[in-house]
């Protein structure tokens, strides 16, 4: 189900945006259920605006992301 959502939360992305490409990443926020649980609400209430990671961690998978999207379910 939440697959499902992301690739059309995904597909919707593309048509505004341009961007082509078949590769998305769709992960948690934090280090765990709480964390992430708690960090999702912030963005949901509107205290939590920016969010940032390091490109290193990105590096060291073989990915370069050019786009990160933030979806709430």
């Amino acid at each position: 189900m939440k697959e499902s959502r992301i690739l059309r939360y995904w597909e919707a992305f593309q048509k505004v945006s341009g961007v082509t490409g078949e590769h998305y990443l769709a992960e948690q926020f934090g280090y765990g259920k709480q964390v992430g649980d708690e960090s999702a609400e912030l963005i949901r209430i509107g205290k939590k605006t920016a969010t940032t990671s390091a490109l290193e961690l990105y590096e060291k998978m073989s990915l370069n992301p050019k786009y990160v999207l933030t979806v709430l379910f």
